[in-house]
C-alpha cells in the first residue's frame, strides 16, 4: 500500500473493508473475514459508520488478536476493547436464548457457519442502512480474530 493510500481517509465501507484486509488479513495476519463481510457491507449505506470509525474498531480487533498471541487479557474481550474506546458487548441473554434471534446470528467464519455474539458498535444510527455491527470471535487455534459480519444490525 503506498503512502497517499495510508494517508487519505476511506469515504465508504467498502474502502474500509478493502483497507482492513491489506493491512490486516495477510496470511500471518491478525484478522480473518467471513465469507458474509461483502454482503453486509452491500447493505449499508456508503458512508455508514461513518467508515474512519469502521476503520477504527477493525484496526483496534488487530490489535486485541495480536494481545490473545501474547497470553490472558486479564480481563474480559468487552471491557479490554472499551478501554481501548471502542463500543463493544455481547448478546443480552435474551438474546442469546432466542432461537429465532440467534438464527440472525449466524455467518460463515471462512470454514463454516456458526453463530457469533460478540460484537463491536461503531454507530447507534437511527436509519438501518446506517446502524454499524461488527461481529467478531477469537480462534484460538489459527490465533486470529475472525470477522464474521459487518453489516446493519440484526
Amino acid at each position: 500500500m503506498d503512502t497517499e493510500d495510508q494517508d487519505r481517509s476511506p469515504s465508504t465501507v467498502k474502502q474500509v473493508v478493502d483497507r482492513a484486509r491489506r493491512l490486516h488479513a495477510k496470511p500471518e495476519g491478525l484478522l480473518v473475514f467471513g465469507d458474509d463481510v461483502d454482503a453486509g457491507v452491500e447493505g449499508l449505506a456508503a458512508d455508514a459508520g461513518p467508515p474512519k470509525k469502521i476503520l477504527e474498531h477493525l484496526n483496534v480487533l488487530a490489535e486485541l488478536a495480536q494481545a490473545l498471541r501474547q497470553g490472558p487479557l486479564g480481563t474480559t474481550r468487552v471491557q479490554w476493547l472499551k478501554n481501548r474506546n471502542v463500543n463493544a458487548s455481547d448478546e443480552s441473554e435474551s438474546t442469546s436464548t432466542s432461537a429465532s434471534e440467534m438464527r440472525q446470528r449466524v455467518w460463515h467464519d471462512g470454514q463454516y457457519r456458526r453463530k457469533f455474539t460478540l460484537h463491536t458498535k461503531p454507530n447507534d444510527g437511527t436509519r438501518t442502512s446506517w446502524c454499524v455491527r461488527i461481529y467478531f470471535d477469537w480462534d484460538p487455534d489459527k490465533e486470529v480474530i475472525i470477522v464474521a459480519w459487518i453489516g446493519r444490525h440484526p
